[in-house]
């Protein structure tokens, strides 16, 4: 199996396989849940002095970033930290907004906290800042806390998945450069995935403008429904880090 190259059937099975395991290994009920949170994750994403520091610890450290292993100190300093870096970001966030992991352009010009620069150019400064939050801040909680704030742009990724990456292309790296590396990967993957989408026989037919991600979430169920870049993370967990190499040929 090519990981850069999955056949539909080969993603998809990815993704049911997560959906079976997901609760009790990759913290899939963390998820979902925190996904939820609505009006917490929008005071997140453009707010965030405005929460109380123990909502941060309870509900990013301790509910989500150390269900998934991230191991980040949980304490009022770490959380400090987490709001202080997030409200610095705000407005290079906002220039993602409206952006997903199929369409990005990474060198279109905006304009960030007043300041000219481009699409990839906002990742790699709020890559950097997240990971520079210390608190054994890793690579792993850094791409996770992005995610939830750009939760249709940002693809997750652990240091098996980093290390994986890193040897098909050395660009690929623990750094806001490196990271857009990895997007521009990712995005190449997920149009690849999206073409093969819509060459494939399906049972049952996909409804007029559905695209993988919806078709995934109607037959999966998932409530509320997952993002390309979040399918994208299922498959790489799936192929990388738990190692399962597609479905067998006996498969029914």
């Amino acid at each position: 199996m090519n990981i850069l190259r999955p056949t539909w059937e080969e993603f998809a099975w990815a993704i049911f396989y997560n959906g079976v395991i997901g609760k009790d290994i990759t913290g899939e009920s963390d998820y979902l849940n925190l996904m939820r949170r609505t009006r917490f994750l929008q005071a997140l994403r453009t707010k965030p002095n405005s929460l109380q520091v123990n909502e941060i610890q309870g509900i990013i450290i301790k509910g989500f970033l150390n269900r998934w292993r991230c191991r980040v100190e949980n304490n009022r300093n770490s959380a400090n930290s987490i709001q202080r870096t997030l409200q610095n970001l705000v407005p290079y966030l906002r220039t993602l907004n409206n952006l997903s992991i199929q369409s990005i352009q990474f060198n279109n010009p905006v304009i960030a906290s007043n300041n000219n620069t481009t699409i990839g150019q906002v990742i790699e400064h709020c890559y950097t800042q997240v990971r520079n939050i210390g608190h054994n801040f890793g690579p792993t909680a850094t791409s996770k806390l992005l995610h939830i704030l750009q939760p249709n742009l940002i693809v997750m990724w652990d240091n098996a998945i980093l290390k994986r990456y890193r040897n098909i292309n050395r660009q690929i790296s623990d750094s806001g450069r490196g990271y857009v590396a990895y997007l521009q990967t990712m995005k190449r993957l997920a149009n690849d995935i999206n073409a093969n989408f819509q060459n494939s026989i399906l049972t049952p037919p996909a409804q007029p403008g559905q695209g993988p991600a919806d078709y995934l979430n109607a037959r999966m169920g998932y409530n509320p429904p997952k993002t390309m870049a979040r399918y994208l993370d299922e498959y790489n967990w799936v192929t990388i880090t738990y190692g399962l190499q597609g479905p067998p040929a006996w498969h029914p």
